[in-house]
């Protein structure tokens, strides 16, 4: 099986997830790496280069010419390793390449930013063109929300076939009751082992809004913020972000003593993170489905969040508590009540706990990646795939 992805935009745990559901499919993957993508080394994993794009000789040579070079170059790599599925992730002139060599049957996964910013694009722009055009070329789409497949269709002004599937955790890493990581984590932060911490997760940038939520925070009646800390995942691109800024913000609104900034780290330190929290924040402008929520969700983390239509997907909604007003008020208004209704939200926690092991464990989601996979090569338009399993 071949396994092309572009995560130039993603991060690379998301990139090693996929890999690592691939092979609880039972697949054998060789995944192919973009230029200057880190190696992500995932056991009983084939690994190639993604072939050159010839950038530099498009002015001497012209489009037309480079881009033959490059499907013939991506065909070499497809008859090397002569995969049964071909699999490519995040939709964008990359994708675009691969479908126009000509590697069937594909798989596409789409990461919700890659098709938002498409279908915010003129109708004449290239990579909205090339966007549209991959998306009527694949053979089968994966999504992580109603929201997304919509999008999609609207973008390949077309019906297509699709499957929505987050990508899934493990339940028995992101688990409740992790007293220990949570104490340790508390220590290194200086927080008070009584006070409440609330917790942005998703990655810095202006569309995730942590200046909205800094202000929310700061907003809080006395009797809240007082024993109260945020804090606030600063890794990722931080488009449209200045840390400076917000730090400054902070000192402004004289919080910055109850603010703890995380940057990068490992996987696997995340669950003990969610068990320092208390509440978790999301308020983004545009999203897909948040694998975040399932994060928390399994960790019996309560989620405030603000409501976007792609949440209402994968039946999370019951779960989440959310922000009546669209604003900083509104965060703040919904922060208060979550601190007064504590026992309430841990009972609605431990509900959302039982719904992601039941649906979305990584098991779960590795099983629907399989049955994609098979039904793809059941389509008889692919005979070189017969046989080869």
């Amino acid at each position: 099986m071949m396994f092309g992805v572009d995560f130039g935009r993603q991060t690379h745990v998301h990139c090693s997830r996929y890999i690592h559901l691939a092979r609880l499919a039972g697949c054998n993957v060789t995944f192919v790496e973009y230029p200057g993508i880190e190696r992500h080394d995932v056991q009983d994993v084939a690994y190639r280069r993604y072939p050159r794009r010839f950038r530099s000789f498009e002015k001497l040579l012209g489009t037309r010419t480079t881009h033959l070079l490059r499907k013939q170059s991506m065909r070499l790599v497809s008859r090397y390793v002569r995969p049964d599925v071909c699999h490519a992730h995040w939709f964008d002139d990359q994708l675009w390449h691969i479908t126009q060599a000509g590697l069937r049957p594909l798989v596409a996964t789409a990461w919700g930013s890659d098709l938002n910013y498409a279908a915010k694009l003129p109708g004449g722009d290239t990579l909205r063109q090339r966007v549209a055009a991959a998306l009527r070329s694949i053979d089968h789409l994966i999504v992580d929300s109603d929201d997304m497949a919509a999008t999609a269709e609207l973008l390949a002004g077309k019906e297509l076939c699709a499957t929505l599937l987050p990508i899934g955790i493990d339940t028995q890493q992101f688990r409740p009751g992790l007293y220990q990581e949570r104490k340790e984590w508390r220590e290194r932060l200086r927080i008070d082992p009584s006070a409440t911490v609330l917790i942005s997760a998703r990655q810095l940038g202006a569309n995730y809004r942590p200046a909205e939520i800094i202000r929310a925070f700061a907003a809080l009646d006395c009797k809240y913020r007082k024993r109260t800390y945020l804090i606030i995942r600063s890794f990722g691109h931080g488009s449209g972000v200045s840390m400076t800024e917000l730090h400054r913000m902070a000192a402004r609104l004289r919080v910055s003593d109850q603010i703890r900034w995380i940057g990068d780290l490992e996987y696997i330190q995340l669950p003990g993170l969610y068990a320092a929290a208390d509440l978790a924040i999301n308020f983004p402008v545009v999203d897909a489905f948040p694998v975040t929520f399932l994060e928390c969700f399994a960790c019996s983390l309560p989620v405030i969040s603000n409501r976007l239509a792609s949440y209402a997907s994968n039946g999370a909604s019951p779960y989440l508590f959310f922000v009546e007003d669209d604003s900083v008020r509104g965060v703040k208004a919904a922060v208060e009540a979550a601190i007064e209704r504590f026992d309430q939200l841990h009972t609605l926690a431990a509900g959302a706990r039982e719904f992601v092991v039941r649906n979305f464990d990584e098991r779960v989601s590795a099983c629907t990646l399989r049955q994609v996979y098979e039904a793809v090569l059941a389509d008889v338009r692919y005979p070189t795939a017969q046989g080869r399993s």
